[in-house]
């Protein structure tokens, strides 16, 4: 079988390494140590995907291992599963302290043992992926902003010296509005890698009906040649805490997604209610709905159903949606209605006795409120 992954078993009894090593090489690649400061020398060259650590060790002990690991930031993906006979909850917390991410006690079960490590192999691998994502739209986005102005200064120039001759004028046009959408995508990416850095946001107690009734305007404004109705149904006393720039967003978002998928003639119905300590918002259209396959992916930046019908932006702006619904410690789920079309539903903690801020501070930049989705 070929191997999927490295493990380090760090452990001073060699009878134990070798326990582990015969239960685990079928599976994956193996290297030992015997003891912490061979560990920590081993680390930075065999680089494995989990380490097996010993509590008990001579010169130094598996906690202060773990604890020097985690101070090197090229080990930050590592998974660490502490193995000790001790089975107190204090050496089990100070193990977590230390930065250990699972604990198992000896004599080790064979299938508990092979079912963590199987599962801090599958997640390392989604946290170094999620990481590269985040890193890919950061420097997409910081990488293109410049040629992207020139383009966009180029084609304003152009259009003011190209007479009246159609032919010109139309191909300027296409640059122009190119452009454009390249900009809204950048910025897109941009806020997307700020929001996915990990943000705090500034909360103010505010009626939801009102924002979700602007969002709705917005979208009437939107919908082109299609002929919709809208309809809000919220309580008007209803007060939700929210960073409003960042919420203003995620409902821009959602409306905005139910009338790029509505057929003419059709209904968008936007509800909300308290439930218990949360408040349900759903976003309601009556389009073709989703591909079953598919809802588990919509809110996944990188996930494109079909390349050659791909919605500009669709994915990144859920993606931008979700995280923002998650920042304020929420969740968004879609699914398809029964009566057809697509039901999106956020659900949001009520909180009050929030302070008021104008402004959201990110990784030192300040988010505004007409920021681009």
């Amino acid at each position: 079988m070929t191997a999927t992954g490295k493990v380090l078993i760090v452990d001073d009894d060699p009878m134990q390494r070798l326990f582990v090593r015969r239960l685990l090489e079928k599976s994956y690649e193996v290297e030992e140590a015997d003891n912490g400061e061979r560990a920590l020398a081993i680390l930075p060259v065999y680089r494995p995907s989990v380490v097996l650590m010993d509590i008990d060790m001579p010169q130094m002990d598996g906690l202060s291992t773990c604890e020097r690991l985690r101070a090197n930031p090229s080990l930050g993906f590592v998974k660490v599963i502490i193995i000790s006979g001790r089975v107190t909850l204090q050496d089990r917390i100070r193990g977590y302290d230390v930065g250990a991410d699972d604990y198992l006690p000896k004599p080790v079960n064979e299938a508990e043992l092979l079912a963590k490590v199987g599962i801090m192999m599958r997640l390392k691998h989604a946290e170094e992926i999620d990481q590269l994502k985040s890193t890919v739209l950061g420097l997409m986005s910081h990488e293109t902003a410049t040629p992207l102005n020139g383009i966009m200064l180029a084609g304003d120039m152009l259009q003011d010296k190209c007479g009246d001759n159609p032919d010109v004028l139309r191909l300027v046009e296409i640059i122009r509005q190119s452009g454009k959408r390249l900009c809204v995508f950048v910025d897109k990416a941009k806020l997307l890698s700020q929001l996915k850095s990990g943000v705090e946001p500034r909360l103010i107690t505010g009626l939801l009906a009102t924002q979700l009734q602007k969002a709705v305007d917005k979208g009437v404004e939107a919908t082109g040649n299609k002929n919709i109705s809208f309809s809000v149904d919220a309580p008007e006393d209803l007060e939700l805490a929210a960073d409003w720039q960042l919420m203003e967003k995620v409902f821009d978002i959602m409306i905005e997604n139910a009338v790029k998928f509505s057929t003419n003639e059709g209904e968008i119905r936007v509800t909300a209610e308290k439930e218990g300590d949360n408040c349900k918002i759903e976003i309601i259209d009556r389009g073709k709905g989703l591909d079953p396959l598919w809802i588990d992916s919509v809110f996944n930046e990188f996930a494109i159903q079909d390349l050659m019908r791909h919605q500009q932006g669709t994915g990144l702006s859920l993606a931008i949606a979700m995280q923002i619904v998650m920042l304020h410690g929420g969740m968004v789920k879609a699914a398809n209605g029964e009566a057809g079309g697509a039901v999106f539903t956020i659900t949001l903690p009520l909180r009050t006795g929030m302070q008021e801020r104008s402004t959201m501070v990110v990784g030192g930049n300040t988010l505004s409120a007409g920021s681009n989705v």
